[in-house]
This record gives structure tokens, C-alpha cells and sequence, in this order.
């Protein structure tokens, strides 16, 4: 990569920032509670705290996937993954036929 780090490693950092993104938005609108009616407060912070935990998942199921081929550690200064990635997969393909029962 342009920045020297290796494909897994840029990988690795870029999954992360992502997760970190998220919380960060989480936090700038904790700030904005007090100007915002409580409804909408409510709303946006659910969608928000859905989107971290998506992004968390996203991370760990895709980093988990791609570290079976590179076979390297994820860089000891990133977050480890919280989710397991075969109770990831079971959880979607039980997502996946409740879809389809209805």
C-alpha cells in the first residue's frame, strides 16, 4: 500500500476507523440532546446504535473471513473481534429463512 502497510494490515485499520466513525457520531449526537425534541432524539439514536453494531459485525465477519487466507494477526494496536464468525453466518441464514417464510 502507498502508506506501507500491507494489504491485510490497511484492512485491518480500515474496518476499524469504520466501527470508530460510527461511535463518534454516537457521541456528537449525545451532545446535541438538549437542542433536539426528544422523539427524534430517540429515533436517531436507535438508528445509530444499530449502525455501530452493523459496522461491528460487518468488521468482525469480514476481517475473520479474510484472515483464513492471509493467516496473519490482526495488527496488536486493533480493536479484537467481539462477534464469532460461525455465530455470525448462523445468525444470517437464520435472518435469511425467516425472510423467506414470509
Amino acid at each position: 500500500m502507498k502508506n506501507g502497510r500491507i494489504l491485510w494490515d490497511e484492512l485491518c485499520y480500515t474496518y476499524d476507523k469504520g466501527v470508530n466513525e460510527v461511535r463518534q457520531f454516537q457521541k456528537t449526537w449525545d451532545k446535541v440532546q438538549p437542542y433536539v425534541d426528544a422523539q427524534r432524539f430517540s429515533e436517531v439514536q436507535s438508528k445509530l446504535r444499530r449502525q455501530c453494531r452493523d459496522a461491528q459485525e460487518w468488521k468482525d465477519a469480514c476481517l475473520q473471513y479474510f484472515r483464513q487466507f492471509s493467516r496473519r494477526p490482526i495488527p496488536y494496536d486493533r480493536e479484537r473481534p467481539l462477534y464469532n464468525l460461525d455465530d455470525l453466518l448462523e445468525r444470517d441464514s437464520l435472518r435469511v429463512r425467516r425472510s423467506r417464510q414470509t
